[in-house]
């Protein structure tokens, strides 16, 4: 038999301490009432579902899907990140997506207005 290994000298902290402070310092969403068969569920129920992606199997609370293309670089970066992340690649991209609104609000406000003054 071989001699134990000593990995005294190994920093074996809490790697992920970063990434539990982050994810526990944010407050857990609302959950969404569960909606009975056959009765429609209120506007408020599908802004949650929308809003947490939360749109499988719920009637009426259909979520809007575009399909895209990405280059094998951005894919790969876009999967890697959510895993780092801890959340889904949709959930990813919606966070780019929020982040990017906000960065250019005054812009797209100007964009909304000229669209809709054709």
């Amino acid at each position: 038999m071989g001699t134990k290994k000593n990995f005294d000298e190994i920093e074996t902290g809490d790697i992920y301490a970063e990434q539990i402070a982050a994810a526990t310092s944010t407050p857990a969403p609302p959950i969404i009432p569960p909606q009975k068969r056959d009765e429609p569920p209120t506007a408020e129920v599908v802004a949650m579902a929308r809003e947490q992606g939360k749109t499988q199997g719920r009637a009426g609370c259909r979520a809007f899907r575009h399909n895209m293309a990405f280059t094998p670089e951005n894919y790969e970066f876009i999967r890697c990140m959510a895993r780092v992340r801890g959340q889904t690649i949709t959930a990813f991209v919606n966070d780019i997506v929020k982040k990017a609104i906000e960065d250019n609000a005054e812009v797209y406000q100007q964009a909304l207005k000229f669209r809709d003054s054709l």
